[in-house]
């Protein structure tokens, strides 16, 4: 079935290069994948029922494209992957010196670091029993300081940057609010603003 692709417009020069590749490899057939970057215009307009509409962003404009008239009027099936709030816990059995604890440690900052914890489905709370705070907060906090943040092409590099400054600025306002609530930061917590790329530094508070 032919798909036609219409990224964020913050992501959009690297889902280009990424078809382009796509396209290139002559896998898949002339005309099977199409990509549109910038405003859809009234492209949901003109779907019919053979089409499918697969979503993955905010809950907010997912609900707002679930009940587009025309999706609506004619029945096209319409899935979406919205605001995961997925967490990984560690169960009160768990002491420092087992394999568990050092598997939570390793995920956890995995995810806080791949992708600069940017995927839909990376884990945003982590749930810890109260006496073992203290052992998890040091153990990231010293796994956390051996990543290196910058161009992920280098040779050492493990965290790359933001999707572009308005989201590091975002950033950057939801740890100053999180600050004046009485968290304290443990590592990181700022960023350059005036600096070149959108990298923030790994930050436990």
């Amino acid at each position: 079935m032919p798909a036609i692709i219409k990224p964020a417009t913050a992501t959009a020069q690297l889902t280009q290069a990424m078809v382009k590749s796509i396209v290139d490899s002559g896998l898949v057939p002339e005309g099977a994948i199409s990509l549109i970057c910038g405003s859809a215009g009234d492209l949901l307009d003109h779907l019919d029922s053979q089409d499918v509409v697969t979503f993955t962003g905010s809950a907010a404009t997912g609900q707002m494209l679930r009940v587009q008239p025309n999706i609506v009027a004619k029945s096209i099936p319409f899935t979406m992957e919205a605001d995961s709030l997925n967490c990984c816990v560690l169960g009160e059995d768990v002491t420092p010196d087992q394999p568990e604890f050092a598997l939570f440690i390793r995920e956890v900052v995995r995810e806080m670091t791949t992708k600069a914890g940017q995927k839909c489905t990376a884990i945003r709370r982590i749930i810890v029993p109260q006496a073992l705070v203290n052992a998890v907060s040091d153990v990231l906090v010293a796994r956390l300081q051996k990543v290196v943040v910058g161009d992920p092409a280098q040779e050492g590099v493990k965290m790359g940057a933001l999707v572009n400054a308005e989201q590091r600025a975002d950033v950057q306002e939801k740890v100053n609010i999180l600050l004046a609530a009485g968290c304290e930061i443990r590592l990181g917590g700022q960023a350059d603003l005036s600096a070149a790329g959108a990298f923030f530094p790994p930050t436990l508070l």
